[in-house]
């Protein structure tokens, strides 16, 4: 799922929209190396960057780990909306 895709199903849940503001990759390092040591800054923006097939699949385990089907990310953003609203943040 994209991080647009994400952002539209948060808004969804929210019922508003919001609004994903791509960083270019330099700002973006930027922003991280705040928090981040710089190896974990590359390795972070090689995934984000372009994730291979391998990535962007949810592994079997997953369901083996939680006994059940994982959910979508769209049921994950409704059952924690509350984290979303402007209030909260």
């Amino acid at each position: 799922m994209t991080p647009r895709a994400q952002a539209a199903a948060i808004g969804a849940a929210l019922g508003e929209p919001v609004r994903f503001v791509e960083l270019s990759r330099d700002a973006a390092r930027e922003r991280m190396l705040g928090f981040m040591p710089a190896p974990v800054v590359e390795g972070t923006l090689a995934v984000l960057g372009t994730p291979t097939d391998a990535e962007r699949r949810v592994s079997p385990h997953v369901a083996e780990i939680l006994g059940r089907s994982p959910g979508g990310f769209g049921d994950w953003a409704r059952r924690n909306v509350a984290a979303f609203r402007s209030e909260q943040l």
